[in-house]
């Protein structure tokens, strides 16, 4: 009995000082390579308005498949990617209502990968972890109390 009281309290002291020191030296936990959703939508800030004649929104198909370098740079075309991974439909309007406060483009391209999703009860949590980044405002409030 003792060496089972033994192994708890030492699982105990190690899970409260790693959580201690995670919290002190401010790492996060983040799915890999998130901070590139991060990044993007973050950038998308950045730009001037009314600035991008094509946006694309969607999930990681979009987000991997779509490549604005191409238009801009062969077709003379402004486009900027909101897209990120888990991007399922209702979190691709949060986006689109994000992006039309201050853009206004001809053409608006939508990956409808994961269009079936609202269908179902599906896990939110990725797609809510996406939107931490990105302005305060009614959209997105009502996005988080769904």
């Amino acid at each position: 009995m003792k060496k089972h009281i033994k192994s708890i309290t030492g699982f105990l002291i190690t899970l409260i000082l790693t959580v201690t020191l995670i919290q002190h030296f401010g790492l996060r936990l983040d799915p890999f390579l998130s901070n590139l959703g991060f990044v993007a939508i973050k950038a998308f800030y950045s730009i001037e308005d009314n600035s991008c004649d094509v946006m694309v929104y969607g999930s990681s198909h979009a987000w991997r498949g779509c490549d604005t370098r191409v238009m801009r740079d062969e077709y003379g075309i402004s486009a900027y990617n909101y897209s990120c991974n888990w991007q399922a439909i209702n979190t691709t309007l949060l986006f689109i209502q994000d992006s039309l406060r201050t853009q206004k483009p001809k053409v608006i391209c939508i990956d409808t990968y994961q269009a079936h999703n609202v269908l179902h009860d599906i896990d939110m949590d990725g797609q809510i972890y996406y939107t931490r980044p990105m302005k305060n405002f009614k959209g997105k409030r009502e996005y988080l109390k769904e």
